[in-house]
């Protein structure tokens, strides 16, 4: 099975991602270093995010002006080679990008009829809006248009496909409820929850990390799980 964790940049992909690193996802070891901007590690394969990047750029975009088509132009033997590393001949394997909101109907086609699980992050667009504002400069309007842009191309993308199943998850109820939260997606992903992880999940929850909090609504669009 593969596993793919999407959401809008400054939703709390890493987060997600790193958990479910300590409760049996492979994520691989060629890891992006954390950043001022994020701390505790990004938890994305270097390879695969340049791939997804340079996707997008050959298809005249980028990670924040998304191209309205998505076509491989020249990468799919390079999504092959990729994809068919020893590394990813086990159990479980995962990766996370928030660009895959974009690119993901590219993978489905190379990996399916393989089983697919998408984890799809979610946090309130003007909290997102709020840390691109204060990262990267970007005016309100546009964080909170570029976050509603990958949101709802990203689910377009993986609704009704076969082989496909997915789960929201909701990145203010780590900070209530971790526990409650996780135990739902760990089930979905046919994973579980290491006793010997819980004290250092407990502590990977920073709320001291959490800036831009404002009302814990999901939106009416977001109301359940798949």
């Amino acid at each position: 099975m593969k596993i793919f964790v999407m959401g809008m940049h400054r939703s709390g992909t890493s987060m997600i991602t790193g958990i479910l690193s300590r409760c049996g996802m492979k994520i691989g070891k060629n890891l992006l270093m954390g950043a001022k901007d994020n701390p505790k590690g990004h938890f994305e394969d270097r390879r695969f995010i340049n791939i997804n990047n340079d996707i997008l750029i050959r298809n005249k975009g980028r990670w924040d002006s998304p191209p309205l088509d998505m076509n491989y132009v020249n990468q799919k033997e390079r999504m092959k080679a990729f994809l068919n590393l020893q590394e990813w001949k086990v159990e479980n394997v995962g990766w996370k990008d928030p660009r895959i909101c974009l690119t993901f109907p590219l993978w489905y086609q190379l990996i399916t009829p393989e089983p697919i699980r998408v984890v799809f992050v979610y946090r309130p667009i003007p909290e997102i809006a709020s840390s691109l504002r204060k990262r990267n400069g970007f005016k309100k309007n546009k964080g909170m248009n570029l976050a509603r842009q990958y949101i709802r191309r990203g689910f377009k993308n993986i609704k009704g496909l076969r082989n496909c199943n997915h789960f929201i998850t909701y990145y203010h109820s780590y900070f209530h409820s971790w526990r409650t939260e996780l135990e739902e997606l760990v089930e979905f992903l046919g994973l579980e929850i290491p006793k010997s992880e819980e004290g250092w999940i407990e502590d990977f929850i920073d709320d001291g990390l959490r800036h831009h909090k404002m009302e814990d609504s999901y939106g009416m669009e977001w109301k359940g799980r798949r």
